[in-house]
């Protein structure tokens, strides 16, 4: 289950169903098009929302929809 369900459906072009369907081990770049713009859009999310800054370095190690919920969670 993702928690930041909001995040997600800025981040990436799928339905609120789709995000409910979607499990943790979900691959970023397979399943939902992860991709350099969906990371600049995550890390102006997070700046706008949170008030917190995040590197595109931080992004690197990340492979599923849990890894990407995690590091949200982590803000």
């Amino acid at each position: 289950m993702i928690v930041n369900k909001d995040i997600f459906l800025v981040i990436f072009d799928i339905s609120s169903e789709e995000l409910d369907n979607l499990t943790p081990d979900a691959s970023l770049v397979d399943e939902l098009g992860w991709d350099s713009m969906a990371k600049v859009i995550l890390i102006s999310e997070i700046s706008e929302t949170m008030d917190k800054v995040l590197e595109a370095d931080d992004l690197e190690s990340l492979e599923t929809a849990g890894d990407l919920d995690r590091l949200i969670s982590s803000q």
